[in-house]
């Protein structure tokens, strides 16, 4: 009888024993889980804020270059040649005959290029095709470029247009371009005295948004290039114009 007690109380050892042992155990696995977990987080947290940390440089970093552009473009505008429109151009609309006076791309580049140049500035012409519900269509930006790194963009285009008319030379191209420069420089390239010109041009922008207006004098000098303008000096001697030279 007193064998079988001691065996009972060996075993209710050895259970006690392998239950503290499991229990210590399992402690200690829960320990090294929530030191991994603690360990883990910092390690996350650590990077959230390297990661904020060079975001808001780069942010400082990119404030300061364009900071940098503004500077410098405003410098080079106070050098900007006189602009004068050196192209007039004669068309029917409406039944009437119609003036447009404008200066051309070249004439704006030349005014402009050298006090860009001088602070640091270049300007580029990305064009890029769209094909959307209004049909196919031409977007051409103007990119101004500072030595800094800072950029400065303007489009001409923000809808699709008549692609068809766009593609028939690279006049459109350069009118186009040259109304992205004049945006991106701030200046404007064309004199529109013409009373009647006026009158019309103020009726069609009513409840018109700037992009329409662009879409339909784009069609009027499509359709201008298409009929063969011509193109005559004025009395304030501006250059002649071929009957057959495109308006760019």
């Amino acid at each position: 009888m007193a064998e079988k007690e001691v065996k009972e109380a060996v075993e209710t050892e050895e259970k006690v024993t392998a239950s503290l042992v499991k229990a210590l155990i399992e402690q200690a696995v829960d320990d090294k889980i929530t030191q991994a977990t603690t360990s883990n987080a910092d390690l996350v947290s650590g990077l959230v804020e390297q990661i904020m940390s060079l975001k808001v440089k780069e942010a400082k970093n990119e404030t300061k270059k364009q900071e940098a552009l503004q500077k410098a473009l405003i410098e080079a505008k106070k050098e900007f040649k006189p602009l004068k429109a050196n192209r007039i151009a004669k068309y029917e609309h409406k039944g009437k005959t119609r003036f447009h006076h404008y200066s051309t791309l070249s004439a704006i580049k030349e005014a402009t290029d050298k006090a860009l140049q001088k602070h640091g500035l270049i300007v580029q012409f990305d064009i890029e095709n769209k094909f959307g519900s209004r049909g196919a269509g031409m977007v051409v930006k103007a990119i101004l470029l500072h030595k800094d790194g800072g950029r400065l963009e303007s489009s001409s285009m923000a809808q699709e247009i008549n692609l068809t008319a766009v593609q028939r030379s690279a006049t459109d191209q350069t009118y186009l371009k040259r109304y992205a420069l004049c945006n991106l420089l701030g200046i404007e390239s064309e004199e529109d005295n013409d009373p009647d010109f006026q009158e019309d041009k103020t009726q069609s922008n009513q409840g018109a948004t700037q992009q329409d207006g662009l879409v339909d004098e784009l069609n009027q000098l499509s359709n201008s290039n298409q009929s063969k303008p011509k193109e005559e000096q004025s009395d304030e001697q501006v250059e002649e114009v071929d009957p057959n030279e495109p308006m760019i």
